[in-house]
């Protein structure tokens, strides 16, 4: 799942590119670099990693009460519960898991 920023004004997801098998979440928001993050998930399914691009206003994590900034380039995990700022947008992770 690759974050990336847009010019109109709802968040969306596109669906999986087949060949890259990737998907990716539009913000439309100016905080949100180009390429600000991605999400990838570990294989169990259950866990997410988070890595920061390099986005010029970051990728703030919530976790436990905790609030982390991460550092550009580097995976951070991600479950269910956790809070994920991408500039000024704020969402938070929710992971079900499908049989």
């Amino acid at each position: 799942v690759n974050v990336i920023t847009r010019g109109s004004s709802n968040a969306s997801i596109r669906g999986q590119n087949s060949a890259a098998g990737e998907s990716t979440v539009e913000l439309a928001a100016s905080s949100v670099s180009k390429y600000h993050a991605t999400l990838e998930l570990h294989r169990e399914g259950l866990l997410w990693f988070l890595t920061d691009l390099g986005s010029t206003n970051g990728v703030f994590i919530s976790k436990s009460g905790r609030k982390l900034r991460c550092q550009p380039h580097c995976k951070y995990g991600m479950s269910s519960g956790d809070r994920v700022r991408f500039g000024d947008v704020e969402a938070a992770v929710r992971v079900w898991a499908v049989e």
